[in-house]
């Protein structure tokens, strides 16, 4: 550069010496663009300088200034930031993707020649979204509370977001982390719940989407235990049918018996009467043995019987209990001094007098009366109160 100076120093002498006017050297002019744009994360040089000296002057690049001037760094004409920039993550002194920077231009004879560059940071879709992975949980069962978990998630990448859609959006919510799906403040009724859970990041091209279906069971039905009871008396008696219908929660779509037998109705014999049940609606019809009822004569012995009700879930069971309360059946000894005598109407035309000292059993009506009375047919016979079996 020395050498040169002193060329031109002297050639402009010679000239002026000769009478040639020589004109003052020209500054350098920019060619290179005032504005640039750069994808994140770029770490190589994104700018060349460049410009153009009317004399061919040896031309430097520098960095002169800008608010971001140390986020930069100049190598020659190539221009590159200091540390990548993140798109997600402006470090502008304006926090946004817009840097601000003052290069320098210079011929070394000239001052140096500044150009203002607006230096934009571009993002970059650099995720793939694969969905994330909802798992429900299991075994839920009946209405749940507000914050009870539905489902956990999993597959979530740093950065990305997730919005919740479908039926179950309608009573559910994310957790604060967005890894868990939970009831929502108002609770959630049993049932089967869709749902979409959409993934989403700004540095995806596109969005990703889990679907699927939580599940709220119904409870097994709670059946209402059934019981009635039948009251023997002294006499031969005739029981009544008894009916209902097996009662339970949870609306249940069959009734059972449990050891019956049959298809639309189930039937089963118990100790002292028959169970029917239909399958469909719960109606049951209870038919006593007369006969064994009567037999029973003291204490309060019970037929037991499984009834069932079921649905979507499960079964329910509980009992139908039938108890029979005895009493003893009562007996006269009865005598007389006539044999196959006939008692009248009036107390038991049924009863035949056997011959004397044979006990035969009496309806509660003659046994009142002759337990009150030393009884006289039509001027023949005594009859007196016997014993009670």
């Amino acid at each position: 550069m020395i050498g040169l100076g002193v060329g031109l120093f002297t050639t402009s002498v010679r000239k002026r010496a000769a009478g040639i006017v020589v004109p003052p050297n020209a500054a350098p002019v920019w060619t290179s663009s005032s504005a640039v744009s750069v994808n994140e994360n770029t770490a190589t040089a994104f700018y060349t300088c460049s410009a153009t000296d009317a004399e061919a002057d040896a031309l430097t690049y520098s960095i002169q200034g800008g608010a971001d001037a140390a986020k930069f760094a100049i190598t020659g004409a190539a221009v590159r930031f200091v540390t990548a920039p993140n798109f997600e993550v402006p470090s502008s002194a304006a926090a946004s993707n817009v840097y601000d920077l003052v290069l320098g231009l210079s011929d070394g004879i000239n001052g140096v020649v500044p150009r203002a560059v607006a230096v934009t940071v571009v993002n970059v879709l650099e995720v793939a979204l694969a969905g994330v992975t909802v798992t429900p949980v299991s075994g839920l069962s009946g209405a749940q509370a507000a914050g009870t978990v539905l489902a956990n998630i999993t597959g979530r990448v740093a950065g990305d977001d997730l919005a919740l859609t479908g039926a179950l959006a309608a009573g559910a919510v994310f957790n604060g982390a967005k890894t868990q799906i939970v009831v929502g403040v108002s609770g959630l009724a049993a049932g089967s719940y869709a749902y979409s859970v959409t993934q989403s990041h700004p540095d995806a091209a596109a969005t990703a989407v889990t679907s699927g279906t939580a599940t709220i069971a119904v409870p097994v039905p709670v059946v209402t235990p059934i019981s009635f009871a039948y009251t023997d008396t002294s006499a031969t008696d005739v029981f009544s049918v008894t009916t209902g219908s097996i009662a339970a929660t949870q609306s249940p779509t069959s009734y059972g018996l449990t050891g019956g037998t049959g298809t639309t109705t189930l039937t089963k014999v118990g100790t002292y009467g028959t169970l029917v049940v239909t399958v469909a609606s719960g109606a049951y019809t209870y038919t006593p043995n007369n006969a064994a009822m009567n037999a029973v004569e003291s204490g309060s012995p019970t037929d037991v019987f499984a009834v069932t009700a079921t649905n979507g879930t499960g079964t329910g069971t509980a009992n139908l209990t039938v108890t029979v309360n005895g009493v003893a059946e009562v007996t006269v000894s009865i005598s007389g001094q006539l044999a196959n005598a006939i008692i009248g109407q009036a107390y038991d035309s049924a009863l035949t007098v056997l011959p004397g000292g044979t006990a035969v059993t009496l309806d509660s009506t003659t046994v009142a009366a002759i337990a009150a009375h030393s009884i006289v047919h039509n001027g023949f016979g005594r009859f007196t109160s016997g014993s009670v079996t």
